[in-house]
């Protein structure tokens, strides 16, 4: 998390930087913002971060010292993850600019847990009370494919509206172990989660060219969708093979998006470099971690918003 910090932090120190030394930035560049080519193709990588929901629920405890070893947000804060995005846009024998966007990323998290003290370690999440150790690891992957239509409300104002559908699934393996009498007695306990997010969205583009080389973007996009969920869970131990049961249920669910990108001309009109930041929030969507944590529940639990934030560079063709 602090790595992301100091890199968010230099971004937008740079983006100040050449926001108050860009003197040479006048009204004469507003010409740079209008489209000069017919197609482009821009590719990018992503670093995310995701934190957790900052709950302090204790998931495993020290069974002499009742500390917490295993907190909800140790498990649900994913950190770090990659991703990438393409996009290809044309204009069309009809003057209509349109746009194909596709993103993915993926995010995971693992840990095992002891009691220092050497007593057993405790959980509300089984029966029974005591184990010797707990481990989980926890998968979180994304996937979207969207088409826009495109349209200039004004130099540096685009409007941008169109079908979307986001794929986003979870698996969370939780896992404990225990000596008895030199035998190591295990269980496993696996939440599948997915969620098909299918609907559109609308939002608006900003630009402003600060240099004839350089320009700062910007965006908002929201969407409604809906969101037929599913659950699959699996209960197995070391004498019994896995005991599944599923689980769906269909929602409505929200999406919103932003964030800012600044491009640099390598070659004029042509290529340029960009790096740029971005957030994305989804509320009403199934999570594992959240399923496994709400002990006896055997209903789709949709009241979860995650979000997630990324510095994103990359390379723009057009042509």
């Amino acid at each position: 998390m602090r790595t992301f910090n100091i890199t968010v932090s230099t971004f937008i120190a740079f983006g100040c930087v050449v926001a108050f030394s860009g003197n040479t930035a006048s009204a004469q560049y507003m010409g740079g913002l209008q489209q000069r080519t017919n197609r482009y193709i821009e590719v990018t990588g992503k670093v995310l971060q995701r934190p957790g929901t900052d709950n302090g629920f204790a998931v495993a405890v020290d069974g002499l010292t009742e500390a917490p070893l295993l907190t909800s947000s140790d498990i649900t804060d994913l950190g770090g993850g990659s991703g990438g995005e393409a996009k290809f846009g044309w204009t069309n024998r009809y003057g209509g600019d349109w746009e194909i966007r596709t993103n993915l990323g993926k995010f995971q998290n693992n840990a095992s847990v002891s009691s220092p003290s050497g007593a057993p370690v405790t959980s509300p999440l089984f029966e029974g009370g005591q184990v010797g150790a707990i481990s989980y690891d926890y998968t979180s992957e994304f996937y979207s494919f969207e088409l826009n239509h495109r349209r200039s409300l004004r130099p540096g104002c685009t409007w941008v509206v169109g079908p979307r559908f986001i794929s986003l699934k979870e698996n969370f393996d939780f896992n404990t172990e225990t000596s008895i009498g030199g035998f190591d007695f295990t269980t496993t306990n696996s939440f599948a989660t997915s969620n098909s997010l299918i609907g559109g969205q609308a939002g608006l583009e900003f630009g402003c060219p600060l240099t004839p080389a350089l320009k700062l973007t910007g965006f908002l996009r929201v969407g409604g969708y809906g969101n037929p969920t599913a659950l699959r869970t699996t209960a197995s131990n070391s004498f019994q093979q896995g005991q599944q049961a599923e689980s769906t249920k269909g929602i409505a669910s929200f999406v919103g998006e932003c964030g800012g990108t600044a491009y640099y001309e390598i070659v004029p009109n042509t290529w340029s470099a960009f790096v740029g930041y971005e957030a994305t929030w989804i509320d009403g969507v199934a999570l594992a971690p959240t399923q496994a944590l709400s002990v006896g529940e055997t209903e789709v639990i949709t009241n979860n918003t995650p979000f997630w934030h990324s510095i994103n560079f990359g390379l723009r063709f057009d042509f």
